[in-house]
């Protein structure tokens, strides 16, 4: 099967799951490299578990960008009317420790900080909330290997505490 046909197959299957499980319970899904959860929790209760948890692991959160915000105010500059969010944000922060031992084991890994989290809410399924993560890649050394494990691990963590 090639990978198009995968990838299809995957967000087919992803989509008949949402559809049989009720919402309610967190559902994971990996598609092309992105860990992304759905709970039936209010957005807003979302947001403000997944800065819970982040910030009680000892974190600062960098930076908020509030996608569904840009994507309203472009929308009549770039053909269209709507954004397909009602609400849409991410955020980045950082760990000292696990980035110093991602970049020691490889320079080039300091690719995956800050670490970004990202959730939204459909417009055409308010009430449904998804969060998720790009997963840093693991190659190279198994010391490299381990370290970008290590966040791949902690962001995890962080997204399921969000949606708990």
């Amino acid at each position: 099967m090639n990978e198009k046909k995968l990838v299809l197959l995957s967000l087919a299957i992803f989509g008949l799951l949402m559809i049989i499980f009720p919402a309610s319970h967190s559902m994971a899904a990996e598609i092309n490299g992105v860990n992304i959860y759905s709970t039936d929790s209010d957005f807003d209760e979302v947001i403000f578990g997944l800065e819970s948890a982040v910030i009680d692991r000892g974190y600062k959160i960098d930076y908020k960008g509030y996608i569904s915000r840009m994507m309203e105010r472009t929308a009549q500059d770039f053909g269209g009317d709507k954004s397909v969010y009602k609400n849409a944000q991410f955020m980045t922060f950082c760990s000292v420790s696990l980035t110093r031992a991602m970049v020691k084991a490889d320079p080039k890994n300091l690719a995956f900080c800050p670490y970004i989290i990202f959730i939204y809410e459909l417009r055409d399924k308010p009430g449904q909330t998804f969060i998720g993560y790009r997963r840093p890649i693991t190659s190279g050394s198994p010391e490299s290997i381990k370290a970008v494990s290590a966040v791949d691990k902690l962001l995890d963590s962080i997204v399921r505490k969000a949606v708990e």
